[in-house]
């Protein structure tokens, strides 16, 4: 017997699961607040856009993902630990670029002063698409590759864990119409996701790393969320905070926002502690053990007082979440370097560094080198460049060209900015379908998915040459995204995508297939479910 995935509703029991979805995202914070609307003391909020159903993910990919993590975290903790790779790497995008000549100045800055802290700690965060190994092939024949590996102000781990819990919840109801056999089935294909709590003990762990408070001035340790103004994003930050808060014993968490107020309210004692008093507590000052920035990723926030925050945040005692060189190693720059042949194996191991390397997909810098050559050649035809995306090297969304938009796009760029993007080969992911909704609307029809893995990573920095030591390296769960194949952007912020969960599908359920409205499944050995 063949049965259809997604559940297929009538429009009246969609409606209502619709109406279950919205209640669940008011009560769990499952919301992106809305800003500069005028409405005095209110607050105004909606909810994000989810879908309704889990999306189907190849299980061996999903198992493929997590089991890199740790090799990643030690790859790019290696990174930002060899700034000498880095700046031979980066150095002509230091002379052009002003925001990364900001970063590298502030690391040059301290460097020279000598780094207070050799514990750096890493929330990080891999992800991935799914390409078609031949044009016609089914999700199952699908292979793993990465899309971008995010170092700094990593989001979406809590709305990962509530979308999770709310698709849960829905199937408990019974809202998707199991029967027994499907409960079991589903139980098995929805991996748990407990990504909020493997951040809370990243966090923990460095500060409990940081040592016995410094300045007897200081009440206590404390740690400092570094945010930005009138964030739209704070269900997913504040869930985080509130969770340290929560801890046994409790540990002291303030936002602060980038800019100004870091260099308002905080100080650094002689020996370079960073000292944080509370607008709210003018008596009482705590000593900043982990600095978690969730800003201060945009070349925006760099004008003076900007840098001169950061540099003070540099120059601390505080771990630093991310340092400035880990920031730096989520350049576009770095992740083309490390598509080349032979690059990996300078960090890694050659099986761990053969891992890797089947996920990466080409990519091209757009200078002057050979390569360089290549890739303007194959971005100014416009035959085969409808197989590649522009990206800058700076991460973040909207920031990409796709397809036959990118003749016209790489002419007007000035010669000398070129080498500020990267070419990389577009990822043809296998069509698969999905029902989404937002207060944008609703949308039933071909949806794209993307998986990512968190890691969590805490080295101290080797004595003597580059280096770095592993302290902590594990898995912190995972967050997972769709879109309507008619988008390219996979932007959550700008509604194009929406916060989902992955149906494990399994390799012998090999009679899989797209059936238009929905997705056809059955296993050779029963019923799919």
């Amino acid at each position: 017997m063949t049965l259809l995935y997604p559940p297929q509703l009538t429009e009246a029991r969609l409606e209502t699961l619709v109406t279950e979805i919205n209640d669940f995202q008011l009560t769990h914070g499952s919301l992106a607040k809305l800003t500069h609307v005028g409405q005095g003391h209110t607050v105004l909020a909606q909810p994000v856009g989810v879908s309704c159903f889990p999306t189907v993910w190849p299980r061996l990919c999903y198992v493929q993902a997590v089991k890199l993590q740790q090799a990643f975290n030690r790859l790019y903790a290696s990174i930002a630990e060899d700034p000498a790779w880095l700046q031979a790497l980066l150095t002509d995008l230091i002379d052009s670029d002003s925001f990364i000549q900001r970063l590298w100045r502030i690391h040059e800055h301290v460097e020279q002063e000598g780094y207070a802290q050799r514990l750096s700690l890493g929330i990080f965060r891999s992800d991935y698409m799914l390409n078609k190994r031949r044009p016609s092939g089914q999700i199952q024949d699908a292979e793993l590759k990465q899309v971008d590996f995010n170092t700094v102000s990593v989001t979406g781990g809590t709305q990962g864990n509530i979308v999770a819990a709310m698709h849960e919840h829905m199937q408990l109801i019974g809202a998707y119409g199991f029967d027994k056999a499907q409960t079991l089935r589903w139980m098995d294909s929805v991996p748990p996701c407990d990504t909020v709590n493997s951040v809370l003990s990243g966090l923990t762990q460095a500060h409990l790393s940081y040592g016995p408070i410094t300045c007897k001035a200081a009440a206590s340790l404390a740690i400092l969320m570094i945010v930005q103004p009138g964030s739209v994003n704070i269900c997913d930050e504040k869930p985080i905070e509130y969770g340290l808060w929560d801890h046994n014993p409790p540990i002291p968490t303030f936002r602060l926002e980038f800019g100004g107020s870091v260099l308002a309210q905080t100080s650094l004692a002689s020996n370079r502690a960073l000292l944080y008093q509370p607008p709210n507590q003018p008596n009482k000052l705590y000593e900043i053990s982990v600095v978690y920035l969730r800003a201060g990723f945009e070349a925006e926030e760099y004008d003076e007082i900007g840098t001169s925050a950061r540099l003070e945040l540099e120059r601390s005692r505080a771990i630093k979440c991310p340092s400035v060189l880990t920031h730096l190693a989520t350049l576009r720059r770095v992740q083309q370097a490390l598509a080349t042949p032979g690059a990996l194996t300078r960090f890694l191991s050659p099986e761990d560094a053969a891992c890797i390397t089947e996920t990466l997909v080409p990519m091209y810098p757009m200078d002057k080198s050979r390569r360089g050559m290549k890739a303007r050649s194959l971005a100014t035809n416009p035959v085969t460049a409808v197989d590649y995306v522009v990206k800058s090297s700076v991460q973040g969304g909207g920031r990409n060209i796709y397809r036959g938009d990118i003749p016209a796009f790489v002419r007007t760029i000035p010669k000398n900015k070129s080498k500020e993007y990267t070419l990389m080969k577009m990822i043809e992911a296998p069509e698969v379908h999905g029902t989404l909704t937002s207060p944008q609307g609703f949308y039933k029809g071909p949806v794209i998915s993307e998986l990512g893995i968190f890691g969590i990573c805490l080295w101290r920095k080797k004595q003597g040459g580059h280096g770095a030591y592993i302290v902590t390296n594990k898995n912190a769960g995972w967050s997972f995204k769709t879109k309507s194949t008619e988008v390219d952007d996979m932007s959550i912020a700008k509604g194009y995508s929406f916060f989902d969960t992955p149906y494990l599908l399994d390799e012998e359920d090999d009679r899989y297939e797209d059936s238009g409205n929905g997705v056809s499944c059955s296993s050779s050995e029963g019923d799919f479910f």
